[in-house]
């Protein structure tokens, strides 16, 4: 944050670290699989069926690097927060036949949580002084994306969806201190992409995804007097996403799985306020490690795929 030109080294940067989840899962497919017409006898499930039809729960180690990329300090940032989190994620998928064959929708909810290291300045300089200290960084994303799987043969698949969601982050800055305050992020979007899928070995699906969007109406609270901003309106800027997944089936219904992916949120500068301070522009970026277990529908059979 800059008050009339002077910074106050508190600002939004934090870098969330490496998450490493488990995840367990059970999904609902069909005795019959879902590229089939309705009225054909049910084949042997498909190995994407298997997959695109779960519940699971996973562990995360996650790795945060936020930075407010200027240069008004006299070098090449306001600052930065980085550091390693832990926590774990929850999700469900659903591919079956509606109206139209192989509808997917999912939704998962992540959460992370750890101290990370706070680099910052307190500007008025030259000379700049520099801040040193910890933070505590709590971090919760959910998402759903709903779209359409096309089967490319047996052993590739490619399903295109749209997407929403929101990532909320709050900072403890200062910890440990009398000075201590809460800053927290809201961070809603929406984004298309796409799930590409293949099966190279029998029990083995392997799952590549990738996101482009925007953020809607982000905002910013400071809980520290005389900042003036209360919720106040960051610029939209863009979201990317990235991801890989191997799972595999070890026994019926049960599934094991790990994967990494990649989440790039931009903020854009908010208005200064009446008080002369304001959120700059700035950058966070989310590497996620996962490991789990998913629980699969379609051995179960509990549901059709048609009705």
């Amino acid at each position: 944050m800059i008050f009339l030109g002077r910074r106050f080294a508190p600002g939004p940067a934090a870098r969330a670290g490496l998450l490493l989840l488990l995840s367990a899962g059970m999904l609902s497919a069909a005795a019959s699989s879902a590229w089939s017409a309705p009225d054909a006898p049910a084949p042997e499930s498909s190995p994407f069926l298997d997959v695109n039809n779960s519940v699971s729960f996973s562990f995360v180690q996650s790795h945060l690097d936020y930075i407010e990329p200027g240069s008004t300090n006299g070098g090449t940032y306001l600052d930065y927060e980085k550091g390693d989190l832990n926590g774990g994620r929850v999700a469900f998928s659903l591919m079956r036949r509606l109206d139209v064959d192989n509808v997917y929708f999912h939704a998962e909810w992540t959460g992370t949580e750890a101290k990370v290291n706070y680099t910052g300045y307190y500007l008025g300089g030259p000379p700049y002084v520099q801040a040193l200290g910890q933070s505590r960084a709590t971090a919760q994303e959910y998402g759903f994306k709903l779209g359409k799987g096309f089967a490319l043969g047996r052993s590739w698949m490619i399903t295109p969806y749209l997407s929403l969601g929101k990532r909320y982050w709050v900072r403890v800055l200062g910890l440990g201190t009398a000075g201590s305050y809460v800053e927290s992020y809201s961070a809603p979007y929406y984004a298309a992409g796409s799930l590409f899928q293949c099966s190279p070995l029998k029990g083995l699906v392997l799952t590549g995804d990738a996101t482009i969007g925007r953020t809607d109406r982000p905002w910013i609270n400071v809980a520290l007097a005389g900042t003036g901003l209360s919720h106040a309106s960051l610029g939209a800027a863009v979201v990317k996403k990235a991801g890989f997944e191997a799972d595999y089936r070890v026994w019926d219904f049960v599934h094991v799985f790990a994967g990494a992916d990649y989440t790039l949120f931009n903020f854009g500068q908010s208005a200064v306020q009446p008080t002369g301070y304001y959120e700059p522009f700035s950058r966070t970026e989310i590497f996620n490690y996962t490991a789990g277990v998913r629980l699969s529908f379609s051995a179960w059979r509990p549901m059709k795929a048609y009705d």
